[in-house]
């Protein structure tokens, strides 16, 4: 699907499979907006971000829920312990980077315009790693 996606997006289309149902996303952007505009962005940050989470956990959780099982049901040691460390960072660090992007200045627009026109290829790199991580589940 990541494969599809990055395919539309070459495309110049906006229909993607993998994302939030356009439901969801209007309600986080509604959360967010209000929260900024109540001034309690600050302080109401990690509730917003612990809502957003759970809202978007469709998403997240197809990969994470079952990563967490698997591990369980292997019970060795510290390998899958450090296999979910390589997910969880492969999943925040995008995050931090955004951040870091946005506090040095650079606008929302700017940040969209930057996903729009790398967004193919993020898609086909992220096909890759969900390939390689068949390949080694399947292996192991």
């Amino acid at each position: 699907m990541s494969i599809l996606d990055g395919v539309k997006i070459s495309k110049g289309r906006s229909d993607l499979i993998l994302k939030l149902p356009e439901k969801l996303s209007k309600r986080v952007h509604k959360l967010i907006r209000d929260e900024v505009r109540s001034g309690a962005a600050a302080g109401g940050a990690f509730l917003l971000g612990a809502v957003v989470a759970i809202i978007e956990l469709g998403c997240t959780g197809q990969v994470y829920l079952p990563t967490i099982a698997w591990m369980i049901s292997r019970g060795e040691g510290a390998t899958p312990w450090l296999w979910l460390l390589l997910y969880n960072s492969a999943f925040i660090i995008p995050l931090f980077i955004v951040f870091a992007v946005s506090y040095k200045g650079v606008s929302a627009v700017r940040l969209a315009a930057v996903f729009r026109k790398r967004g193919a290829a993020l898609k086909f790199f992220t096909a890759g790693l969900l390939a390689l991580l068949a390949v080694v589940l399947i292996i192991t």
